[in-house]
């Protein structure tokens, strides 16, 4: 019993003393790094951040152990700001959070500005956006407050970046257009703010990407390879030459495109990564070589189910592995992705409803009054009058709570013709195509200048194809259609104007869209179905027209529809 007790009090002894000494170690400064001023060390660090891991650890912990001897709280600021770079998620998002409490009441220009940046940053790489932005949000006042251009700028760009990822792509043209706009008012911004000179340029041409300009997209990336290769910076070469690849793809140069994913995809980021495979996949779809297809969709899967981070293409990639494993009849798969669709579309929706609110309320409205504010330094410059600056202030109010009026009207107003016109869309019966009379009259031969033989073939026709459902064909036209009638679009074309009374175009989507109302009201199964697989289903060829033409028959968003039929447990 007593060599048993005497043993664990020598093991404690032994286990107390290694941990001592280790935690010495950790808090030892090596005499040949302990004369090194700070930016000695920053310099160090910033030159082994990505050569040498080991040797960054060794001179961000110098820097860190530095900054704790000293009663300068900026100091001490970086000191957790440099350790944060060297830590896992957790560890980093507590350094960031001394840096706020430690300097939350500093007038320096950088702090605690760069403590939010920093969770928003670790955050946003993690895929939790919606934290991120709330971090970025916090930033943003301090970075105004503080006039720091380049955390304004980093902010705006954030901000940006999150509103693209959920869809909205033509409000992010318009911010980064904005940021290269006041990058470029800087005096000497090529020297003083080159970095975000190339950043502006990068995300510029991705978003005319996104909105469908390849060939602006191609001018701003030939900007950013020179400016990234006056740098010297591989890292940001290899990020154009991505981009380039995603330009080339929508311009339909898919040999052009492959070469340059090829030769930047191992270079770039997980997202990017995952986001290259899907272009990839789809190259080698236009190319016939279905097999490399699927292998790069499925890497592309393989990918966000290590990180987590969606983008709006998975979904895309996850139809077209859903319908591979239809046509092998490999009933598991196709369960696993249904599920896949439907669970990365529900995070989506969360996330674009949730950041777009919080984009509105906290960062859209403190923009503008950013704005305002700025104009009226601008005005006050002018040495205008009392009485002048009274009468300005005063009609630059009257204007804003006008402004404020007419917009809650129209969203009160929207709101209730929205709700009114889906009141009437469950109230009434089922839509079905209106039966023709197809003994025409004399007066609508001699109108139509047709025989009645013709149009009495022709009407019936009409009917069977509207009984058959064969408007939702997909690029169903006039011409195709008037083959299988045997007859001409002249003829076509004239007795649908007059029996419809509306044109071709208009006559198959109100169809379409018709059964896609009576669809979504009776089959719960199509509501958990992407706006676009329901574009897909209904001969659509995208979901752009298919919002258009539901909005034109119904008076509502198709989205606003099948949320309400949710709401209301139809």
């Amino acid at each position: 019993m007593k060599k048993s007790l005497v043993l664990n009090i020598s093991v404690f002894l032994f286990c107390f003393v290694i941990t001592a000494q280790k935690s010495e170690l950790i808090n030892f400064i090596p005499d040949s790094l302990a004369q090194y001023s700070y930016s000695d060390l920053q310099n160090k660090f910033d030159e082994n951040e990505l050569k040498d891991l080991q040797k960054a650890k060794l001179y961000a912990r110098a820097y860190f152990l530095k900054s704790k001897k000293s009663s300068n709280i900026i100091e001490k600021g970086h000191g957790y700001r440099i350790m944060s770079y060297i830590s896992g998620k957790d560890n980093a998002i507590a350094y960031a959070d001394s840096i706020i409490v430690l300097t939350k009441n500093s007038k320096d220009k950088y702090f605690p500005t760069v403590g939010y940046l920093l969770k928003g940053y670790y955050y946003y790489q993690n895929g939790d956006y919606k934290e991120a932005l709330d971090n970025y949000l916090k930033a943003y006042p301090f970075a105004i407050k503080k006039k720091n251009f380049e955390d304004e700028i980093h902010v705006q760009n954030m901000i940006a970046n999150l509103k693209d990822r959920w869809g909205s792509y033509d409000e992010s043209l318009l911010l980064y257009k904005n940021i290269l706009t006041e990058i470029k008012k800087e005096e000497n911004y090529l020297k003083k703010h080159e970095e975000d000179y190339f950043w502006g340029l990068f995300n510029l041409s991705l978003s005319y990407l996104r909105n469908n300009k390849p060939d602006s997209a191609l001018i701003h990336i030939k900007k950013g390879i020179n400016q990234s290769l006056k740098l010297k910076n591989k890292s940001k070469y290899n990020l154009l030459v991505f981009a380039s690849g995603l330009a080339n793809y929508e311009k339909g140069n898919y040999n052009k495109s492959l070469d340059s994913l090829s030769n930047s995809i191992l270079h770039i980021d997980k997202l990017n990564i995952a986001i290259g495979h899907y272009y990839r996949g789809k190259i080698y779809s236009h190319q016939k070589d279905y097999k490399k297809s699927l292998k790069e969709l499925k890497k592309m899967d393989s990918i966000y189910q290590l990180t987590n981070n969606e983008f709006p293409q998975l979904i895309d990639g996850y139809q077209v592995l859903l319908t591979h494993y239809k046509k092998n009849k490999n009933f598991e798969k196709q369960l696993e992705f249904i599920d896949k669709i439907v669970h990365v579309d529900s995070l989506i929706k969360q996330n674009y409803v949730s950041i777009n609110k919080s984009i509105t309320k906290k960062y859209d409205i403190p923009l503008l009054i950013k704005e305002k504010e700025n104009l009226i330094e601008k005005l006050e410059d002018k040495l205008l009058t009392d009485k002048e600056k009274y009468s300005f202030y005063l009609y630059l109010l009257i204007l804003f709570i006008i402004a404020l009026f007419y917009f809650c009207f129209y969203l009160i107003r929207k709101n209730l013709t929205n709700k009114k016109r889906f009141k009437e869309l469950m109230e009434e019966k089922s839509r079905i195509p209106e039966v023709i009379e197809k003994k025409p009259t004399d007066k609508t031969s001699t109108e139509l200048n047709i025989s009645d033989k013709i149009i009495t073939s022709i009407l019936e026709k009409i009917d069977l194809f509207e009984q058959k459902e064969g408007f939702l064909k997909k690029d169903l036209s006039i011409n195709n259609l008037a083959k299988k009638f045997k007859t001409n679009e002249k003829y076509l074309s004239k007795i649908i104007n007059f029996y419809k009374e509306k044109k071709f175009i208009h006559y198959i989507n109100d169809l379409r869209i018709d059964y896609v109302v009576n669809q979504l009201k009776s089959n719960k199964k199509l509501r958990l179905y992407t706006i676009k697989a329901i574009a897909s289903e209904s001969g659509f060829n995208t979901s752009q027209s298919f919002s258009n033409a539901f909005q034109k028959r119904a008076g509502i968003k198709p989205s606003y529809f099948i949320d309400k039929l949710e709401r209301s447990d139809f």
